[in-house]
């Protein structure tokens, strides 16, 4: 019995190489990192170690 050629799936692909890879990391250039806590939400701008929870 044959599969149809679709059922058979594709060639597997060889790995790019490491430096490659790298590079293609680092050419994603991330996005601006924005991290929110309490403080954010209390209109303070360093956290009270002395505040209760």
């Amino acid at each position: 019995m044959r599969l149809p050629s679709v059922a058979q799936g594709a060639a597997p692909s060889s790995p790019l190489p490491l430096g490659q890879l790298q590079q293609q990391f680092v050419d994603l250039r991330f996005g601006m990192f924005i991290h929110f806590n309490i403080p954010t939400y209390l209109n303070q701008d360093w956290p009270d170690p002395e505040a209760s929870p």
